[in-house]
C-alpha cells in the first residue's frame, strides 16, 4: 500500500466537494501573496516620502474578504470532515456486521473504541489536511517564484537553510514512524487492562488480586508514558528547528540585503515581503512536512484498524463504497411488513465451516410449519448455535438455502423472526425502553405475561421505569433473561429463535415460561437439552459433530440413539 493510496479512495467519495475545498485553500491562500505585493508597493512609497493609501485601503478590504472567505469555507470543511469520519466508520461497522458476527471481534471493546476515535480520526485529519497542503505549496511556490523575480541571490540565501531542514525531516521519519507505533500500542495495552479490571472487579477481589492489577496498571501505564514522551519529544524537536529557521533565514536577509540597499539594488519594499514571504515560505515547508510525516503515522492507523478489526489489507474495503446493512437481492421477495404471515419454511442444505476450522454444520435440512415449535439438541459443540445463527443470517453459510412459501431468502430476519442469545445483552436504561427499543405502539400487558415478568414489578424500585444499569447491575440473571424474552415478544414476529434462553431461570419460573409458550401456539426453533421442553415440541433435530443425526420426536431419538441420554437434563 502506498502513502497515499486511502486518501485518492476517500476523496472519490465525494470528489466535486472536495475540488470546491481545494480551490478555497488555494484562495485562501493566495490573499498573503497580494497582500506582500501591496505591503511592497506601501513601503517602497515611503521610502519615495509618498504615501500610497490606495495600498493600505486595499490590503483592509483583502483582509475582510479573507475573513468572509474563511467563514465559507470552514462550514464545509467540517461538514466535509464529518463526512469522511462518519464514512470510514460505516465501512468498519458493515465489515463487523457482515464478517465479524461467526467468531467475534479479534480484539478488546476498548480497543475497538480507540480505533473508531483516534484512528479515523487520523484518517480523517490526513484528507481534510491534504486539501490545506496544496493550498499552501500555491502560496509558498507563489512566493519563491516573486522572491526570485526581485533578486535571486537574496531568495536562494534565504531559502537554503529550509532545503537542510527538509533533509533533515526525511531522515527523522522512520525514527518518528516508530515512536508513533511503540504510543498506539503502549495505549492500547492500558486501555485493553482498564476494561478488564471493570469487567472482573468480582473475580479480582475474591482472588485478593487489587494490589497486583494496580501494580501491573502503574507498570503499563510507566510504558505508556515513555512512549509518549519520545513520540511528543521529537515532534517539538521537528518543531523548533522550523521556528529557529525562520529567525536564521531573517537574519541572513537583513545580511545580505544590507549590502544591496547601500548600493540601490534592493528598496525597503523589497526588504518588507521577503520578511512578509518568508514565514509564510518556512510555514508551507514545515506543513507538508509535518504532513508527510501525520501521513506516515496515519497509514499506521490504518494498519492499526485492520489489525484490531480482522480487516483484509484492502484500503477499498476501509475506504470505498459499502452498504451497511443486511439488504440483499435474494431478500427482495421477502415481505418485511410486520404482519407477515407464512405457512412453511424450508431449510435446505445449509453447510457453514469456521475460518481456518472443521467446526461448523454440514448441509442441514428441515422443514418449519405455521404453528410448530423444533427444538435443536446436541453435546456442546455441536453445531446448534451455528445452525441458528447461519438461519438467522449472522453468519453467512457456505452452502444451502432457506425458502418462505417457495421463495428464495437468504436470511429469516426481522420483522419476520425475533431472537434471544444465550447471553443477551441490554442496554443501560429502563425495563420499559429496552423492551421497547422505541416502538410506543408496543402492549406490555401481554409481553409482560409471556415473559413472566408481571410478578417482578413490585420489586423493582420504579416499576418498568426502573434503570437496568451498566452491565444490567441491577436486575437478577433471571430478571435479565425475561427482559430479553419480553423484547423479542415486543416486536410481534412470527418466528422466534431461543438459544438456550431459559438457563438462568428457577425450576418454577422456567416451567412457567414454557407452559404460556407452548399454549400460544407461536413458530419457533428453539436450542436446549432439556427433556421437558424437547417432549412438548413438534419435532426434535439431534445434532452430532455438524450433521444432522435424527429429525424426529424425543422418544424415537431417545431409542435410537441412547447416548443422548449422557446429556440431556
Amino acid at each position: 500500500m502506498k502513502k497515499y493510496d486511502f486518501i485518492k479512495v476517500l476523496i472519490a467519495q465525494r470528489k466535486v466537494q472536495f475540488i470546491s475545498l481545494m480551490l478555497f485553500e488555494i484562495l485562501i491562500w493566495s490573499f498573503p501573496l497580494a497582500e506582500g505585493l501591496l505591503l511592497k508597493k506601501f513601503f517602497d512609497s515611503l521610502q519615495y516620502k509618498q504615501i500610497d493609501y490606495m495600498s493600505l485601503a486595499i490590503l483592509v478590504l483583502l483582509s475582510l474578504l479573507n475573513i468572509f472567505t474563511m467563514r465559507i469555507y470552514f462550514k464545509n470543511n467540517v461538514s466535509y470532515g464529518y463526512f469522511i469520519n462518519s464514512h470510514i466508520k460505516k465501512n468498519m461497522m458493515h465489515f463487523l456486521l457482515e464478517n465479524r458476527s461467526s467468531s467475534g471481534l479479534q480484539s478488546s471493546v476498548g480497543s475497538i473504541v480507540n480505533v473508531f476515535s483516534e484512528d479515523v480520526g487520523n484518517m480523517e485529519a490526513s484528507v481534510t489536511w491534504f486539501s490545506t497542503v496544496i493550498g499552501q505549496l500555491f502560496r509558498g511556490i507563489g512566493a519563491l517564484v516573486i522572491l526570485f523575480l526581485i533578486n535571486y541571490q537574496v531568495a536562494l540565501f534565504a531559502v537554503l537553510p529550509l532545503l537542510i531542514v527538509i533533509i533533515i525531516t526525511n531522515k527523522m521519519e522512520g525514527k518518528i514512524r516508530k515512536n508513533t507505533s511503540e504510543s498506539r500500542s503502549t495505549t492500547a495495552k492500558v486501555s485493553d487492562f482498564i476494561e478488564e479490571m471493570f469487567s472482573y472487579v468480582m473475580t479480582i477481589k475474591t482472588s485478593l488480586a487489587k494490589n497486583n492489577m494496580l501494580t501491573e496498571l502503574e507498570e503499563l501505564n510507566e510504558d505508556r508514558y515513555h512512549a509518549k514522551l519520545k513520540e511528543s519529544l521529537w515532534e517539538n524537536i521537528l518543531s523548533t528547528l522550523y521556528k529557529n529557521t525562520t529567525n536564521f533565514g531573517t537574519g541572513i536577509i537583513l545580511l545580505v540585503s544590507a549590502y544591496s540597499i547601500s548600493r540601490g539594488e534592493f528598496t525597503i519594499g523589497d526588504l518588507s515581503i521577503f520578511i512578509f514571504y518568508l514565514v509564510y515560505i518556512t510555514d508551507t515547508i514545515e506543513s507538508v512536512s509535518n504532513f508527510n510525516i501525520f501521513l506516515a503515522q496515519t497509514n499506521i492507523s490504518i494498519e492499526n484498524i485492520q489489525k484490531k478489526l480482522g480487516m483484509p489489507e484492502s484500503i477499498n474495503l476501509l475506504c470505498g463504497k459499502n452498504n451497511l446493512g443486511f439488504e440483499e437481492k435474494e431478500d427482495e421477495n421477502l415481505d418485511t411488513n410486520d404482519s407477515y404471515k407464512f405457512d412453511e419454511i424450508h431449510v435446505d442444505s445449509l453447510s457453514y465451516h469456521y475460518p481456518e476450522s472443521t467446526i461448523g454444520i454440514n448441509s442441514v435440512s428441515f422443514q418449519l410449519l405455521r404453528g410448530e415449535t423444533i427444538c435443536i439438541c446436541g453435546k456442546t459443540g455441536a453445531g446448534k448455535t451455528t445452525l441458528l445463527k447461519c438461519i438467522l443470517g449472522l453468519i453467512k453459510p457456505d452452502e444451502g438455502f432457506i425458502t418462505v412459501d417457495g421463495d428464495i431468502c437468504n436470511r429469516l430476519q426481522p420483522p419476520l423472526s425475533s431472537y434471544v442469545s444465550q447471553n443477551p445483552t441490554l442496554l443501560s436504561d429502563s425495563i420499559e425502553n429496552n423492551i421497547k427499543l422505541g416502538d410506543n405502539e408496543v402492549s406490555m400487558n401481554d409481553i409482560l405475561y409471556y415473559s413472566v415478568l408481571e410478578n417482578d414489578l413490585g420489586s423493582f424500585t420504579n416499576g418498568l421505569e426502573t434503570e437496568i444499569g451498566s452491565n444490567s447491575g441491577r436486575v437478577s440473571g433471571g430478571q435479565k433473561h425475561r427482559i430479553a424474552i419480553a423484547r423479542m415478544y415486543a416486536r410481534n414476529s412470527e418466528l422466534l429463535f431461543m438459544d438456550d434462553t431459559t438457563s438462568a431461570l428457577d425450576k418454577i419460573t422456567e416451567a412457567k415460561f414454557w407452559n404460556r409458550y407452548f399454549s400460544s401456539e407461536r413458530t419457533g426453533i428453539i436450542v436446549s437439552n432439556k427433556k421437558e421442553i424437547l417432549h412438548k415440541a413438534d419435532k426434535v433435530i439431534y445434532i452430532e459433530d455438524g450433521e444432522v443425526k435424527s429429525l424426529s420426536n424425543l422418544n424415537n431419538i431417545l431409542i435410537d440413539y441412547p447416548e443422548t441420554c449422557e446429556f440431556l437434563l
